[in-house]
């Protein structure tokens, strides 16, 4: 053989376990399909989403919903834009189930549409929602559905990645549907009450840290409270004995309230899928959220 021969073929061959080296390295560095299940404590558990959602995820977040006891909520966790019918899917069965969302790490167009369904939401990450460009008409309906109008969501989506903090600003941290909702079913304490609620919870933590001071440890454990606390706690106490109690009797009465409605509401979103045969197939129409009968 010819030594231009040879050289041609150690070239060809050096080519050839070049291309599978790159091909091994792209497939171990790809993003990997979404990961979702349960965690946390029993009795306490969310569904976690991470990684980017396929086609076929919603199956599997019903299936895990569908599970006992029913999850606290959703976390979503690293989730980029991913396939946005399933994320629609999904994000409708939370706002049926009224479920609360997080997001932490990376959170894009899939992502986004699911934190927006979440009756209330939190993100420690900001949100990108260009992937949505360009916006489609069963986007469009969905986050109307979900009270974001086409034209802020327009905005949205041609601007900048949102922080956390203006994502909480212009998106909201909870649904106002849901709320007005729950406040015309179980009633709601004025602006003042919810002021006073916040100084007797905090003067209820001085009380439990004094106590845990003087009993706790042989006498010898620390009292702990931030200086806002501390200030809270100070206007309690200002505030009449009984009227503290009537509050905190009306915030309890007020919270179990809510939290029979949303089983109630649950309860009546599982019956219609049974009969409809799945949660998904009975989420594709207009979201009558927490139309409980009286």
């Amino acid at each position: 053989m010819k030594r231009a021969e040879r050289h041609r073929l150690v070239v060809l061959r050096l080519a050839a376990l070049i291309c599978t080296a790159v091909a091994v390295w792209l497939t171990a560095t790809s993003l990997p399909a979404a990961e979702i299940k349960r965690v946390g404590l029993p009795g306490s558990e969310r569904i976690r989403i991470k990684g980017p959602i396929e086609p076929g995820d919603d199956t599997v977040f019903t299936a895990l919903l569908d599970a006992e006891p029913f999850p606290d909520g959703v976390i979503i966790d690293s989730a980029g834009d991913g396939d946005l019918p399933a994320a629609l899917s999904i994000g409708t069965i939370v706002r049926q189930t009224m479920l609360p969302v997080s997001a932490s790490h990376h959170c894009g167009a899939g992502c986004t549409l699911i934190w927006v369904a979440g009756v209330q939401r939190t993100t420690r990450t900001p949100l990108d929602p260009s992937g949505l460009a360009p916006l489609t008409s069963a986007v469009s309906d969905y986050l109307e559905q979900m009270g974001i109008p086409t034209a802020t969501a327009a905005e949205l989506i041609g601007s900048a990645p949102l922080s956390p903090e203006q994502a909480h600003e212009r998106l909201g941290t909870v649904s106002t549907e849901h709320e007005a909702r729950l406040a015309e079913r179980c009633g709601a304490l004025s602006l003042k009450e919810q002021q006073d609620w916040a100084s007797i919870r905090a003067l209820a933590a001085v009380d439990s840290s004094l106590n845990a001071m003087t009993t706790g440890m042989g006498g010898q454990a620390m009292y702990v409270v931030d200086p806002e606390t501390e200030r809270l706690a100070a206007t309690a106490r200002e505030l009449p004995a009984a009227y503290r109690r009537d509050v905190e009797a009306r915030r309890q009465h007020i919270d179990t309230c809510r939290r029979e409605a949303v089983t109630a509401w649950r309860q009546a979103v599982a019956n219609q899928s049974a009969e409809q045969g799945s949660m998904i197939e009975s989420g594709a129409g207009r979201l009558d959220v927490l139309d409980f009968e009286q």
